[in-house]
């Protein structure tokens, strides 16, 4: 579900920038397996303006990877990244920052 509302701000235009914990809400319902999902914190949102498919699901890729990190240190209580920072990652360069295996 969290990916789905991901998504959905995607499909919106949206870019949110900053995706962590703190900005994710998720709502049992009571219902078994059922979960409402809110993700909060669009202040450094930007917008998809751009025309160009390539360039959107760049900028769309921060958002993925940070949540990628996110799912990976909830389940496994890590930091997915070896190296300093994993900004490099995000600008396409592997060396410096490398998965924990």
């Amino acid at each position: 579900n969290i990916s789905k509302a991901l998504s959905e701000i995607h499909d919106a235009g949206v870019t949110h920038n900053n995706l962590g914990p703190e900005n994710i809400i998720v709502d049992e319902t009571g219902e078994r397996d059922t979960a409402s999902v809110k993700i909060i914190g669009l202040g450094s949102a930007s917008l998809l303006a751009d025309s160009n498919e390539m360039h959107l699901k760049g900028k769309a890729r921060i958002d993925i990877l940070s949540l990628g990190s996110i799912l990976f240190e909830m389940f496994t209580g890590m930091c997915p990244f070896n190296g300093k920072s994993d900004t490099r990652l995000l600008e396409g360069e592997s060396d410096g920052a490398t998965f924990k295996s």
